[in-house]
């Protein structure tokens, strides 16, 4: 008896197409003597940790495994049905799957991706999380000229922010693939920011945004207000990049010498017209607390505690009342 592959199995059995909202051109082709975002990332992530040859040689290998499965099978050069771009989507999944890639949650870089590592039967294999890994199914779209695109969402009843890609059918319609899982998603619900397709100039700005939050980690506080600054005037809509500067403004003497109160607050505010989140809400009412108006701090404190009822903020609520900044009440 035969029987269906799963892949085949999944062409075959899902077919979901979601409306989608973007801006600009979402897909620049690449070529070898023209960097996918991937070289870009790493390129950038080289002046903030250790960068080998290696971690560009693993990249080129993927790419080219990439090329070489794009050619050698005639279905997947056909990509103008949903069950056409399934197929090519899981496709990279399977060959991600075959070179060694696992999903982690928290793999902080690119190169924390392509760095090998071994398990304790010598089998080698590698990390990756949502960011990552979405990034490197769009430097592969780019290598091959396939319309995949970066999308970052909220995870539905949550603040937790998620990427995912999309295949573009350049006619406002496409498919949401979730890298993690290798699945098709429900259509991601469209908002200012997030649900949208990232245009190669959003995604430079996600670069300076992932190094900035490297850097920070390191202990470089400077430096990462220097990457979340180009990310946020790259892309001012990206709520993250603002709403950490405003929050090492509140979280750091260090920043607060070299950052105005004025620019911290524009940040925060310009967040949360992006995003009406919990975190975002939190780190305003710390900016504006910082400026003294303990009034203002604890009405936007209090709505974001009674989206989350965390304890946490109800300290930072607590801390208000008693005239006390952020810092104060970390006894900082």
């Amino acid at each position: 008896m035969n029987s269906k592959s799963p892949l085949l199995s999944l062409v075959l059995t899902v077919s979901v197409c979601t409306s989608i909202a973007s801006a600009e051109e979402v897909s620049v082709e690449s070529t070898p003597d023209q960097p996918t975002i991937a070289h870009q990332i790493l390129d950038l992530e080289a002046e903030a940790s250790e960068v080998t040859d290696k971690h560009y040689e693993t990249l080129e290998s993927i790419l080219s495994d990439a090329e070489l499965l794009f050619a050698n099978n005639e279905m997947l050069a056909k990509t103008t049905s949903q069950n056409e771009a399934i197929r090519s989507l899981a496709s990279i999944g399977q060959l991600l799957a075959r070179r060694g890639f696992r999903l982690r949650l928290g793999v902080k870089s690119f190169a924390e991706m392509l760095t090998p590592r071994s398990d304790r039967y010598g089998r080698i294999y590698y990390e990756y999380d949502c960011d990552t890994s979405s990034l490197l199914y769009v430097s592969i779209g780019q290598r091959l000229g396939l319309p995949i695109s970066f999308v970052e969402s909220k995870i539905p009843g949550s603040t937790v922010n998620h990427n995912f890609v999309r295949w573009d059918f350049g006619n406002s319609t496409g498919i949401d693939w979730d890298t993690n899982g290798r699945f098709v998603r429900r259509p991601a619900v469209v908002g200012k920011f997030y649900g949208r397709s990232f245009s190669p100039k959003r995604l430079l700005a996600y670069a300076y945004f992932m190094r900035g939050k490297t850097w920070d980690e390191q202990g470089s506080p400077l430096k990462s207000i220097e990457d979340y600054r180009r990310a946020s005037e790259i892309d001012p809509g990206h709520p993250r990049p603002a709403n950490n500067l405003a929050w090492m403004y509140v979280s750091n003497r260090e920043v607060q010498e070299v950052m105005e109160f004025s620019e911290a607050l524009e940040y925060a505010q310009r967040s949360l017209e992006t995003d009406r989140d919990p975190n975002i809400l939190d780190t305003l009412a710390c900016t504006i607390a910082e400026g003294g108006d303990f009034s203002q701090a604890i009405t936007l404190e209090y709505e974001a505690l009674r989206m989350t009822n965390s304890r946490e903020y109800a300290n930072r609520l607590s801390g208000f009342r008693r005239q006390m900044t952020y810092l104060q009440q970390q006894g900082r």
